[in-house]
């Protein structure tokens, strides 16, 4: 089963994704994979994705305990999530000046070369401006350079806003589950 992503990116501004992206240039986001040093910031936005009023955002289950438990994280545990030995996962954050405004979480699952996005979450007042293809590069680009060879996401049927950029990053609708409120969307990073 894969793990769900469910990026909620809201049309603030209702204009059309060529429009966003050249806001995004203008804004200065830039988009990074995260290293240790990044961790206070990650673990920051973190904290924020699954204790938010949209924490569902996240993919994060709700459950108070888990929730808890991630609080309780020691600073060792947040830097070791973004070590160079962790071959099989990364995050990438998305950056205005020195704030961290954007986050994904991808991993490799089971079945080597294909990568998932687990989670991502941007803040309130950045929806719609996070998610670039500038983003969306940054990801493909270290999967490929990890050896990948495709990337995963579900996204929400009512979220047509993230269906339309990625169906325009050439994503490609793959899965449904009958009754579920989203499906995967798939990008062959070795196709053209």
């Amino acid at each position: 089963m894969l793990s769900p992503l469910y990026v909620i990116i809201k049309d603030m501004d209702n204009q059309p994704l060529g429009h966003r992206t050249s806001q995004n240039e203008q804004l200065g986001i830039r988009a990074k994979i995260a290293t240790p040093e990044d961790w206070q910031s990650y673990k920051n936005m973190r904290i924020a994705a699954i204790t938010g009023e949209d924490k569902e955002m996240f993919g994060v289950d709700s459950d108070p305990l888990r929730v808890e438990e991630e609080k309780k994280r020691l600073d060792t545990d947040w830097q070791n999530d973004l070590s160079a030995d962790k071959i099989d996962q990364f995050v990438v954050l998305a950056w205005v000046g020195s704030e961290a405004i954007g986050i994904v979480r991808v991993k490799e699952r089971p079945e080597k070369g294909i990568w998932y996005l687990t989670s991502g979450y941007s803040k309130k007042d950045s929806r719609g401006k996070v998610f670039p293809p500038k983003v969306f590069t940054e990801i493909v680009n270290e999967v490929r350079k990890r050896g990948g060879s495709k990337v995963l996401m579900g996204v929400k049927a009512k979220n047509q806003t993230m269906i339309r950029l990625a169906t325009l990053l050439g994503f490609r609708k793959v899965e449904t589950e009958p009754d579920a409120p989203g499906f995967y969307m798939e990008l062959d990073i070795n196709k053209k």
